[in-house]
């Protein structure tokens, strides 16, 4: 029996059917339970691709662990990779926030807010037609201020899309006293 919950946030670029096989690497290596939720508007998920709709997701699943599940809170490791990280820090700050601190924070190529990410790289007019959804959206180092429990951070040193930099820069911020990047 695991004695541990894995609650993976995954990248923008994928859904829950392409991550099947590294959710089931993840779940036997670390020999823990793992639970993945899809977010709106990704794979076979109905609704609408928000940050806010990620976060309630992402915090429905982590509720789920907790309360029906009946995992400790310092028992869930919540991972978050690329756009998964914003939802990932989100739930992992309002849990400490409700002194629910997770057992870790894992972040696989993270990003300093979501602005500034889409500025780095689309144009004027691709930055204007996203202005409503993207601008709302993480910011991740303010977030990441709230989090005291363990964190790791992975990133990639010639990452032309997410900048490493970013991800010092997080670790950096968290008042954790046990991370590595």
């Amino acid at each position: 029996e695991a004695s541990l919950a894995l609650l993976y946030c995954h990248s923008g670029d994928s859904d829950l059917g392409l991550c099947a096989p590294h959710l089931a690497h993840l779940a036997a290596s670390l020999e823990c339970h793992v639970l993945a939720p899809e977010f709106p508007g990704y794979g076979v998920c109905p609704g609408t691709s928000t940050p806010e709709s990620l976060n309630r997701t992402v915090r429905a699943a982590f509720t789920f662990l907790v309360r029906c599940l009946l995992i400790p809170p310092h028992r869930v490791i919540v991972y978050g990779c690329r756009l998964g990280t914003g939802p990932a820090i989100h739930i992992a700050s309002q849990a400490a926030e409700e002194d629910l601190a997770c057992g870790a924070l894992v972040l696989q190529t993270p990003f300093l807010s979501l602005s500034r990410l889409v500025s780095n790289l689309a144009d004027v007019a691709v930055i204007s037609a996203l202005t409503d959804v993207v601008f709302e959206g993480w910011d991740n180092a303010i977030r990441l201020t709230r989090v005291t429990c363990p964190l790791l951070v992975l990133h990639g040193e010639d990452d032309p899309v997410f900048p490493p930099a970013e991800s010092q820069h997080l670790c950096d911020v968290c008042p954790a006293t046990r991370k590595e990047t």
